[in-house]
Order: structure tokens, then C-alpha cells, then sequence
């Protein structure tokens, strides 16, 4: 419940502070240059021109003030939709009964980020681990290398006998002896970089990420890059990726991705520019 007064304390200020605050200024200026023209027009010479140095005076310090609060509404609008989102995605409503009862249930099973290091978030996507001197190493399909075993054990990752490096669209993967992929390989021109193949209930589907989203042109400019695993339980399991741009108006992007089982696929992308709400990131 304290949450909920917290959003719509939010919301009261989003939607209705910060508006009428501008028209407010706004309004004031032009009811002031509607007197000063009144003054002139209509005033005599001797009396108009006192009034009107004054006029202006005030319009003056009207103008300073409307700087001053755009100035201000820029980090406020940015901050309160970031709080908004955050608090919204936390939770999931689900409909009760039939009276228009709901319950609340927390929907976040992991997170990465807020962060305005968008480099980092996204090196946790990817599971990257360490590189190596590709020209150290010939890759070939069949049991993995005494050398290559040496290299992960020095790194404090153990490839056990048995298991064997296999190539697959162009990417090498190290499996068990159970067929199960347990690191991946890319080469580089100079390099050879190594990626954990995590869990499917601890990856973030970095791969399936990369298909649908070039991450690195959605992080070119200034902005706060979260990643998200929601159960919503009934709907299923999602996928959500938000950036938040630092503009002069709060702008998100959002990509959410269905997950099922050991793969994501887009399932909606949407961009969230104000006033609309910036609780739509959820899915549902």
C-alpha cells in the first residue's frame, strides 16, 4: 500500500505540478504583455511610461523564472519517470474475483542495472570471461587441447575429459559429455574472446538480444539501461530491456522479449515519449 501512495504521489506531480506550474508562468507573462499593451495604448504619456519600466521590469523577472523552471523540469521530469517505472515493473496486479478485486505479487525475478554504465550492463549480459592470443591456438573440431585446457584452468575454469570443441554457424563451442554447451568462443582478428554459456535459468539470451537489438546504437547517447526478467506467471515469462535517453523530455525506449525455455523472441518494441505514461514498459 505504501507504494502505491508513493505512485501517485509521482504521478501527481508528473502529470499535474510540473504542467501547471509552466502554464502558470506562461499565462503570467502573457497577462503582463496584455497590460504593458493596454498601458501604452490607452494611457497618457506623462502616466504610461513609469508603469510601463515597471511593466517590463516584472516581465523581465517572469522570463528569469521560466528559465529557471525549464532549467529544473528537465532533471525532474527524467528523475520522476525513472521512479515510476521502477516502482510500476516491480510489481504485477492480477485480477481477483469478480468485484474488480486484484492482488499484488513481485515480478522481478533479476535485474541488472539502473545504471548509466551501459558498457557494464551489457558486458553482464553477455557473460564475457577473458580473450586469448588467436595465434596461439588452432581451433579443431574433436577433444579440446591440452593447451586450450591449460589457458581456461589458469583462469580458474575447469574443462573436464571428455569434453570436445565443436564449430557451429561460424562460432565454437566447448561441450560436455553430455552435449551440453558449456563456453562459447568467437574469433576476432587478433583474438579469441570466451563467453560462459550460463544456465537457461541465469542467462539473459545475450544472443537472441543481439538478433533483435543493436545494443550499442541504442546506447550511443547519454542514458540509463536497465534489463529485466519478469514472471507474470498466467502470461509467461519476459524479457525487458529499457533505455532511458536524458532529453529535455523524459523519452524510453523498451524491448520486451517473450522467454521460452532456452530462447527469447521480440515480442513488442515501443517508445515512451511524455506525457504518456511511463509505466507502459510492462508487458501487460
Amino acid at each position: 500500500m505504501e507504494y502505491m501512495w508513493t505512485l501517485f504521489g509521482l504521478y501527481l506531480v508528473y502529470y499535474i505540478l510540473l504542467p501547471l506550474g509552466f502554464i502558470f508562468l506562461v499565462w503570467k507573462l502573457w497577462q503582463k504583455k496584455d497590460t504593458l499593451k493596454g498601458i501604452s495604448d490607452f494611457g497618457s504619456k506623462e502616466k504610461s511610461i513609469p508603469d510601463v519600466k515597471k511593466g517590463i521590469g516584472e516581465m523581465e523577472r517572469i522570463q528569469v523564472f521560466i528559465i529557471i523552471f525549464i532549467l529544473l523540469f528537465i532533471p525532474a521530469s527524467n528523475f520522476i519517470s525513472f521512479q515510476i517505472q521502477d516502482l510500476t515493473i516491480e510489481y504485477n496486479r492480477v485480477p481477483t474475483g469478480g468485484l474488480g478485486g486484484s492482488i499484488e505479487y513481485p515480478q522481478v525475478r533479476r535485474q541488472l542495472g539502473p545504471s548509466y554504465d551501459t558498457d557494464y550492463i551489457i558486458s553482464q549480459m553477455d557473460t564475457y570471461l577473458f580473450s586469448l592470443d588467436r595465434l596461439d591456438y588452432e581451433l579443431e573440431e574433436g577433444p579440446v587441447s591440452e593447451e586450450l585446457r591449460q589457458e581456461f584452468d589458469k583462469r580458474g575454469y575447469v574443462l573436464r575429459e571428455g569434453w570436445n570443441l565443436t564449430e557451429e554457424d561460424d562460432v565454437w563451442w566447448i561441450i560436455t559429455d553430455d552435449e551440453e554447451k558449456k563456453f562459447r568462443i568467437e574469433e576476432n582478428a587478433d583474438e579469441l574472446d570466451v563467453y560462459e554459456k550460463p544456465p537457461a535459468h541465469r542467462t539473459w539470451f545475450i544472443e537472441d538480444v543481439r538478433e533483435a537489438v543493436d545494443l550499442e546504437s541504442l546506447t550511443r547517447f547519454p542514458g540509463r539501461l536497465t534489463v529485466y526478467h519478469l514472471d507474470k506467471r498466467r502470461a509467461g515469462q519476459f524479457l525487458v530491456i529499457t533505455y532511458n535517453y536524458f532529453s529535455p523530455i523524459p523519452i524510453t525506449r523498451a524491448f520486451v522479449f517473450l522467454v521460452l525455455e532456452d530462447e527469447a523472441s521480440l515480442y513488442e518494441e515501443k517508445t515512451i515519449v511524455y506525457p504518456s505514461n511511463p509505466s507502459n514498459i510492462d508487458p501487460f
